[in-house]
Order: C-alpha cells, then sequence, then structure tokens
C-alpha cells in the first residue's frame, strides 16, 4: 500500500497568497467605501458613499439607543478593519490577523442575521470571507510573506509571532 504524506498545499502555492489578498481588500475597500472614496451614496457598486449613511447602518446592527455606543462600533469597526487590511496585505501576523477577521466578519454576519433578517449576510459573502479566513488561520506558513522573512531572519522571531504570544 502507498502512503502519501500530507503536505499543506495551501501554504506552498498562490492559494494563500489570493486568500489574504482578497480578505485584506475586502476589509480595504469597505473602508474606503465609507468615506467616499468609491463614490458618493447611491452610485453603482457604492454600499454607503459617506460616514453618516455608514454609521446609520451600523445603528441598524447595533440597535441600542446611546449615540456613543454606535458611534464607538463605527470607528472600532472602521479601525480594526483597516489594521487588518494592512496586515494581511503584506503576511504580517497572518495568523492571528486571519484569527481576528474570522472573528470579525462572523460577528457582522450574525448580527446582520439577527437584525436585519435571515437574507441579508448572504447578500455580501460575509460568511464566505468568514471560511477564508478560518482556513487562512490553519495554514502552517504564508509564503510571500513579511512573516514568511521573519522565519528566514535569525532572530527575528518564529513563524507569524504577534505581540504577546512567545
Amino acid at each position: 500500500m502507498c502512503r502519501t504524506r500530507r503536505r499543506d498545499v495551501g501554504s506552498r502555492t498562490g492559494g494563500q497568497l489570493a486568500l489574504r489578498l482578497a480578505i485584506a481588500a475586502s476589509f480595504a475597500l469597505a473602508v474606503a467605501d465609507r468615506f467616499g472614496v468609491l463614490g458618493g451614496p447611491g452610485e453603482d457598486g457604492v454600499s454607503w458613499g459617506s460616514w453618516t449613511i455608514f454609521r446609520a447602518y451600523t445603528a441598524q446592527l447595533v440597535p441600542v439607543p446611546v449615540d456613543l455606543v454606535v458611534d464607538t462600533a463605527a470607528v472600532l469597526a472602521t479601525a480594526l478593519e483597516t489594521v487588518l487590511a494592512l496586515l494581511l496585505a503584506v503576511g504580517l501576523w497572518t495568523r492571528l490577523a486571519a484569527g481576528v477577521a474570522a472573528l470579525l466578519t462572523v460577528t457582522f454576519g450574525v448580527t446582520m442575521l439577527v437584525f436585519l433578517g435571515p437574507l441579508a449576510p448572504f447578500r455580501y459573502p460575509v460568511f464566505v470571507f468568514t471560511a477564508a479566513a478560518i482556513l487562512l488561520a490553519g495554514l502552517k506558513r504564508y509564503r510571500w510573506s513579511i512573516d514568511a522573512l521573519r522565519k528566514e531572519v535569525p532572530g527575528a522571531g518564529r513563524d507569524n509571532d504577534a505581540p504577546g504570544t512567545r
């Protein structure tokens, strides 16, 4: 009987790079949309087109009567998506960033499901991005990344070390 070793194929192919860049681009484009970079409200392909409209959307997902809570949620989501887009694009602390991306997107998806109805998270690929982030977080190596470069440099730290994970 011929035995084959199980290989982490995603780490050796462009698949992990494609996942990283797709997730990073989705976060970056969502943030750009909130600030009108992709066009104004109501234009084709634009979800929000302004911070005001994005904030109103956030209020639907965080249905509390306290403006400070809604504003904080909108700012935190935007800041987190910006940081995740940058980390995933360059491949720094990829495993941690992918795990946080999975938690963030599943949170978005569940709140959309609960507060906007069962079709809302499926009109956008929210759960597809969650699954992609989970797959990315489960890979052993990240070629074409700062993580891979850090592993090759003596004393630069273990592969995919994030602050506080040693």
